[in-house]
């Protein structure tokens, strides 16, 4: 998700305003008089109630108004509903969320990215904040984003004023704050002309500030947002890394136990964590976050993917939370979303929250409360809409809490028992409760459709939380998912337990690695980025024929007294240093290039620092990660020509789809980040080209075209191929590289082959990418190291 930034104030356009948004929310079975905002004492209008489906249950005439209000009587059942005002220049319509009165969404599973600081004026904050707490329930935090370059413009100039207020509301409606930032104060410099702060003894001061006024507001903090890709500069980790440590140490310098989380990804770069691994940072965090924006049916192979990460470090039982999490809708900005749109998204976001929940992750936050568009208003997000009022997806995720909240996942029922069904999951309140909850998702949403099941279905709970009726005997499943409640004896040799998502959620209930001692000494390597040929998340990539490498080591001391350091790394002489309180200080060192490891990429090398103090203290390690330039190969000159560059993680399984006139397989071997191998029957035409979908972060108006590090082991025409976002194809009349068995790099602009010169208004000319081949062997192999989409 690229940077929320704040925004104008979005006007109200409704001629009936609700007086209290919070009271949107209603309680199931509660009588309530809805009031409103008229601004006309005689408005007399016809109105009519729709529930979830669009479906008119209700009719009436408007009362009178009376100096300016109007009262409006409601007695609404579990489930959305809208209240649709007519007149004659037109309708308006207002959602309503009715919710059950027990108060179940309270296990913290559901959060929420609220983002008000930044999106909402302080006037409609209190209305926002008290309706969320109805959704959440009391353990679930609200994600709020940090301008700490307004909070600290300059050394000894602070204002609090701007932020204040909005987390003590917070703190009054008995809800906790997921802090986060991604900026700084341009006096702390910039590390490597990067977007992290260089002066660390700076950001350390400022931050025990900070902490010492808020740790009260904060029940967690993430340091930074999707460092790995724009918001991070396209640098490596090794400089985001020291920040989390400089922060940790602040935090603790300032009495403040909140929880840290680090890593807030936005993609699987696998390069980009095994950086942050040997640069230390699950030594800091007592979480780690991530964000997926993806089909619900990807995330089980993602949560596999961090936690393999996380297992090789030797942290597998760290909490993952998946702090942004959604998909972007189409639409007009500013214009309500039509009902198909609104169930489409529902649908997405409760089965996404609901695969989390199998999977064990800790917490979620669907992103995003309020209405928010970006991408010059081409891509759409809220769960409430510009006017502030409920769409369907603020009541799907309100019952995906709900109905999750306290749950097990204890197994699946196979969905080759059920024509139709995708997925489903099955959870538990208590061990050997006698009811169950199965999570039924087909992926579509149908209006009628409906499901034959072999186990008998006690109660069924539309996305929204509507009670459903059984069609003579048949399960109502046009929402795409539904919840059921089933006796467990009737799943009695149905359950399946040995799956994917009961490992991901056993590994999960272990306890997490106790972190070790906070270090006042922060290692801070640094490179002259000017002599690299380019620098990206991958690492840095050497000019040619360097064979030594000057290294710019910052050590920072953050604490109170003085320390002898030393420092050590391979292929440099040892060095020592007295660095006085609060003090950074430089040491130059020598790198012997030709005694470094290789990577685990296995064309990068990896130059790891360790340090000691004089008094024992433990200094956390810190690694560069460097690519010579013979297995640069064209890549580094281009990056360094782009004034736009996005890396691809190709490393994302779930973005992958097979795509072949054979039998396919993906894997690979370093160097490689991604592969397949494919195989053909005799007699078919022999083409391979797997689908990559690409992450809506991309800046699709930027891109110019496609740069690519692959290789083809056996004779073929290797071709780029591309979908744009209504499925239309096009791929290159030439081949991108030769069909060798070695490594080659190609960069392809749009232009040469794209058949689609004008794009429709909204229309992405990248959807979906495929490095493939039409083969001339039976048998062959396609592998890719890297992969970006750049603006030259």
């Amino acid at each position: 998700m690229a940077a929320i930034m704040a925004l104008g104030w979005p006007a109200y356009s409704l001629a009936y305003q609700p007086v209290d948004r919070s009271a949107l929310l209603l309680t199931e079975g509660e009588p309530v008089d809805l009031r409103f905002h008229t601004g006309e004492t005689d408005a007399v209008d016809d109105y009519h109630i729709t529930d979830y489906d669009g479906r008119v249950v209700a009719e009436g005439r408007m009362p009178q108004a009376v100096q300016g209000e109007l009262v409006l009587p409601l007695d609404l059942p579990a489930g959305y509903h809208e209240v649709v005002f007519t007149a004659q220049d037109g309708e308006q319509r207002i959602g309503l969320c009715s919710l059950p009165a027990d108060d179940l969404a309270s296990d913290g599973f559901l959060s929420i990215d609220a983002a008000l600081s930044w999106l909402e004026k302080p006037e409609d904050q209190p209305d926002l904040i008290k309706g969320m707490r109805r959704l959440i329930g009391a353990n679930g935090l609200a994600r709020e984003r940090l301008s700490w370059a307004g909070l600290n413009p300059a050394e000894e100039r602070w204002d609090f004023s701007k932020n204040e207020s909005v987390r003590r509301l917070y703190q009054e409606n008995g809800i906790g704050v997921l802090e986060m930032f991604h900026d700084a104060p341009g006096r702390f410099g910039s590390a490597q002309q990067g977007k992290f702060p260089n002066d660390l003894i700076g950001v350390s001061i400022s931050w025990s500030v900070v902490a010492s006024r808020w740790q009260s507001l904060w029940a967690a903090l993430e340091v930074w947002n999707e460092p790995d890709i724009g918001l991070g500069g396209n640098q490596p980790a090794d400089q985001y890394v020291p920040l989390v440590k400089a922060i940790r140490y602040a935090m603790h310098s300032a009495g403040a136990k909140t929880p840290l989380g680090g890593g807030v990804f936005a993609a699987m770069n696998t390069n980009y964590l095994e950086q942050a691994t040997l640069n230390g940072l699950l030594d800091e965090c007592d979480f780690v976050s991530f964000h997926y924006y993806g089909n619900p049916l990807g995330l089980e192979r993602l949560v596999g993917q961090y936690r393999s990460w996380l297992e090789r470090a030797g942290h597998s039982g760290t909490p993952l939370w998946i702090t942004e999490m959604g998909q972007a809708r189409l639409g007009v900005k500013g214009v309500r979303p039509e009902l198909t749109s609104q169930r489409e998204t529902a649908m997405i976001y409760a089965m996404q929250a609901v695969e989390a929940k199998a999977c064990g992750v800790a917490r979620v936050f669907p992103f995003v409360y309020v209405d928010y568009s970006e991408h010059n208003g081409r891509r759409h997000y809220g769960m409430l809409d510009h006017d502030r009022s409920p769409l369907r997806v603020l009541a799907a995720v309100a019952e995906a809490g709900r109905a999750l909240s306290g749950m097990e996942y204890i197994g699946d029922v196979p969905t080759s028992m059920i024509d139709g069904a995708a997925r489903i999951r099955v959870f538990e309140a208590v061990p050997d409760s006698k009811t169950l909850l199965v999570a039924l998702y087909t992926g579509r949403t149908a209006a009628g459709a409906t499901v034959a099941t072999p186990f008998s279905v006690q109660q069924v709970t539309g996305v929204d939380g509507r009670a459903l009726n059984l069609d003579q005997g048949r399960v109502p499943v046009g929402d795409g998912l539904v919840y059921l409640r089933v006796a467990r004896s009737d799943l009695n040799g149905i359950l399946e337990t040995p799956t994917e998502a009961m490992r991901l959620h056993r590994i999960s209930k272990e306890a997490a690695a106790a972190l070790p001692s906070v270090s006042s000494i922060v290692l801070q390597p640094q490179l002259d980025v000017d002599a690299m040929q380019a620098v990206s998340t991958r690492g840095y990539y050497l000019p040619k024929g360097m064979e030594r490498l000057p290294v710019q080591m910052r050590v920072n001391n953050l604490g109170r007294e003085s320390r002898t350091i030393t420092v050590r790394a391979p292929g440099a002489l040892e060095e020592t240093i007295m660095i006085p309180a609060a003090t950074c200080e430089t040491i130059p060192m020598d790198i012997d290039l030709s005694v470094l490891m290789a990577g685990p990429a296995g064309d990068d090398r990896i130059i790891a620092f360790s340090a000691t103090a004089d008094n024992g203290e433990r200094i956390g390690p810190a690694s560069l990660t460097v690519i010579p330039s013979s297995n640069a190969e064209g890549i580094a000159d281009h990056l360094k020509e782009s004034a736009y560059q996005f890396q691809l993680a190709v490393g994302e399984d779930y973005r992958w789809e097979t795509n072949t006139s054979g039998s396919m397989v993906f894997q690979h071997e370093a160097p490689a980040a991604w592969g397949f191998r494919v195989s053909f029957p005799p007699g078919v035409d022999r083409w391979a080209y797997p689908r990559f979908t690409l992450p809506q972060e991309v800046d699709q108006s930027r891109v110019t075209g496609v740069l690519l590090r692959a290789r083809c082991l056996k004779p073929a025409v290797v071709r780029l191929m591309s979908w744009n976002s209504d499925g239309e194809t096009s791929v290159t009349q030439f081949p991108v590289i030769p069909a060798d068995g070695e490594w080659h790099t190609a960069y392809v602009p749009l232009a040469s082959y794209q058949q689609f010169v004008t794009q429709k208004p909204g229309q992405q000319a990248l959807s979906k990418l495929s490095v493939g081949l039409n083969s001339q062997s039976e048998t062959n192999t396609l592998e890719i190291s890297d992969l970006y989409v750049i603006g030259k």
